[in-house]
Order: structure tokens, then C-alpha cells, then sequence
């Protein structure tokens, strides 16, 4: 799962965490690949925020699922695209997603959207590039795809245009795409409300009192107080995903080995729904893989993680007879009390020692308090 165009920034040094010295001494073996972690903001409060600035916040609101489009023909929803995307720039489609769309009603308001979405019967490699509308195709893509692959599916979270729309952007050949919302994110009011304080500098002191005065009245009338929105905010859901790049392959083996993580820090009692996919390659045939998520370092070695475990057999050919690729996807649920710092791990292994290789995977928490 990606994000395009970030809602916040990251930052962080991994390596002065305390659990960096854990692994060093663990009975598994974390891959050493870089990934890129989108923290999406959620509220003001500091225990909600991972890596993230407080520029650019906003609120996740999870959905039920309903689908957006789908381009096949004959399929629902009625309307918009229903043929396969085309290749190249030429073949861009522009997407709109606030509004009623399909089976979906989106505010006008929202800046962001979190799909499921699946590329069918694409007819070459390719990649599918999901962007705002508003910007330039980027390079980086959230679904790979092979020639004649099942149907291959990623989790995207992306930003939309002002005029609330997406792009879509297929590399080579043609693929039918469905997409399906499971939340958006719309702007955070404290931070808004923030700014406009901060502007109160630039008034004059009579602008200013007069300001004070109204926002006192205001309070007086609704008894909404500082105490009160803290509260608020602490007991409101939120997102955040880990993903790493299809081109980035982590070997795995008969020992569990971590492809992906995620820090998270519950404000209240709650869980963690953690949802997550990933693909393998192997070069056998009906080989098998599993991956799941668990708290580091609660994770369970060799077969024991297979009973919790997504497992996915190996039997579509790869570019050749030689290879095999196969898709994993699930969810865990995971509880956390409050003011508890996690981190969630993505646990793959393999059938065979280096057996096969974990392709592009992808995890999204969303927390829910009790």
C-alpha cells in the first residue's frame, strides 16, 4: 500500500528506537530492505502521531465498503468508465470521488480516500500509478502486475484534488481496475482552529479582545471545553499504513523474517484491525508462503505461524515455467491499552530454506477505541 503525496511528513531514526538492540539479540531475522512509511495524521494529540508534522493533519473516517467503479462492462456500478485502461499518458483516467460516485457518497470536504483496489486481466506487465489529479504522473506505482495474472489487489490511500478527483495511470498493455472505499480523511477543525489563533497576532488589540470576546460567548454557550475536546479527540479512531515497493524483493526462508513494520501508540483501551497483503515468487511449483502480523517481539517460530497465518500456494507461472507467484492477504485484530507504544510487524516464511521471495506487501492499522 502507498500513499501519494503524503497527508504529513515522516521522520525518525529507526535505529535510536530501544527495540533496535531487542533484534540483535532475537531468534529471527529482520530483512534488510528500505521502506517507506506514510504516518497519516490523525487530531492534535501527540500520542496519535507517528513521525509525523502537524502541518498537514487530518482526520480518517472509516466507512463501510462500497465500490467506487469498476471499469468491466456489465459489472456494477452503472455509469462511468466501463472499459479497460489503456496504456501511457495518452490513456490517463481522471476519476472523480466526492460526491455520489458509484455506490459510494463521499463529502465535498474530504481531501483523501482509502481504497482497496484491483487490477483484472491486465494483458502485459505493468503497473498501475493512482495520483491526484491535480499533479504529474508520478513513478513510483501501487499494483504490479504480470501478463495474464489472477486478479491482483493493493491497499491505496491518496490525496485528492481541490475539485476532489483522482488520476489513473496504466504503464503497458490494458486492465480492467476496481476500486472499493473504506474511509476518507477530511480536514482536522483544531488545527484549523489553531491557525486562526496564531492569525490573532496580526489583529489589533481591539480586534483581538473582540475576537476573545465572541470565542468566550461561544464557549459559554455550547460548555465545550478544553478538558472535553481532549477527550474527544482521544476516543476518535485513526489510520496509519506501512508499504513496501514491488521492486523491492525480500528472500525468506524456513525462520520467520519481518518485511515490514509500523509504530503505533494506543490513547485509550482499544485494538488494532490490521489489515494486510503481500505477493511471493518462488521458483516451485505449489509451494506454500504465509505471513502475518503480530506485537513485536510476540512472534511465533517456524510452523507455529502458520496457524494465524494468511498462506498462499504458489501456482501461477511467473514470465516463465520456472517461477511461481501467489498472492497473501488478511486481517488481525491485535488489543491495546491505553497510553501503550507497539510495534506491528508483517511476518513472512517460506516452505524451503530461501525458498522464495516476498514481492510488494502492504499493512494498514486502524485503531478503534473500546
Amino acid at each position: 500500500m502507498t500513499i501519494s503525496r503524503a497527508l504529513c511528513d515522516s521522520t525518525g531514526d529507526a535505529a535510536t528506537t530501544p527495540r533496535a538492540a531487542d533484534k540483535r539479540h532475537s531468534g529471527w531475522r529482520r530483512a534488510g530492505v528500505g521502506l517507506a512509511v506514510g504516518a497519516i495524521c490523525i487530531g492534535s494529540i501527540s500520542a496519535w502521531q507517528v513521525n509525523a508534522s502537524s502541518d498537514h493533519q487530518s482526520s480518517f473516517v472509516p466507512t463501510a465498503p462500497c465500490r467506487l467503479f469498476d471499469t468491466r462492462a456489465g459489472n456494477e456500478p452503472d455509469g462511468g468508465k466501463k472499459t479497460p485502461l489503456g496504456r501511457g499518458e495518452a490513456n490517463v483516467h481522471t476519476q472523480q470521488v466526492t460526491g455520489t460516485v458509484g455506490n459510494c457518497q463521499i463529502p465535498a470536504d474530504a481531501v483523501a480516500v482509502s481504497m482497496n483496489v484491483t487490477a483484472v486481466g491486465g494483458t502485459a506487465q505493468s503497473n498501475l500509478r493512482v495520483f491526484p489529479a491535480d499533479v504529474d504522473t508520478p513513478t513510483a506505482s501501487n499494483l504490479n502486475w504480470t501478463a495474464r495474472q489472477s486478479p491482483t489487489p493493493n491497499k491505496v490511500d491518496v490525496q485528492l484534488s481541490p475539485d476532489g478527483k483522482i488520476s489513473l495511470f496504466n504503464q503497458n498493455g490494458s486492465v480492467d481496475v476496481v476500486a472499493n472505499v473504506v474511509g476518507y480523511y477530511t480536514p482536522n477543525g483544531v488545527d484549523a482552529l489553531r491557525t486562526r489563533v496564531a492569525e490573532l497576532e496580526s489583529l489589533t488589540a481591539s480586534q483581538a479582545q473582540a475576537l476573545d470576546d465572541r470565542v468566550a460567548e461561544i464557549e459559554a454557550l455550547s460548555g465545550v471545553s478544553d478538558q472535553r475536546l481532549f477527550a474527544l479527540e482521544r476516543a476518535t479512531p485513526f489510520a496509519i499504513s506501512a508499504s513496501g515497493s514491488g521492486d523491492d524483493f525480500v528472500d525468506i526462508g524456513l525462520d520467520p523474517i519481518v518485511v515490514l513494520d509500523v509504530d503505533v501508540v494506543a490513547p485509550v483501551d482499544g485494538r488494532m484491525t490490521v489489515n494486510y497483503s503481500s505477493a511471493t515468487n518462488t521458483l516451485y511449483d505449489t509451494q506454500f508462503s504465509a505471513c502475518s502480523v503480530f506485537k513485536e517481539p510476540e512472534i511465533p517460530s517456524g510452523l507455529d505461524l502458520l496457524s494465524e497465518a494468511g498462506v498462499a500456494v504458489s501456482t501461477t507461472p511467473l514470465n516463465n515455467n520456472y517461477q511461481y507467484i501467489a498472492s497473501i492477504a488478511g486481517t488481525k485484530h491485535i488489543a491495546m491499552s491505553a497510553g501503550e507504544s507497539a510495534t506491528l510487524v508483517l511476518v513472512c516464511r517460506a516452505a524451503r530454506e530461501n525458498g522464495a521471495q516476498v514481492l510488494a506487501r502492504s499493512m494498514t492499522a486502524v485503531f478503534t477505541p473500546s
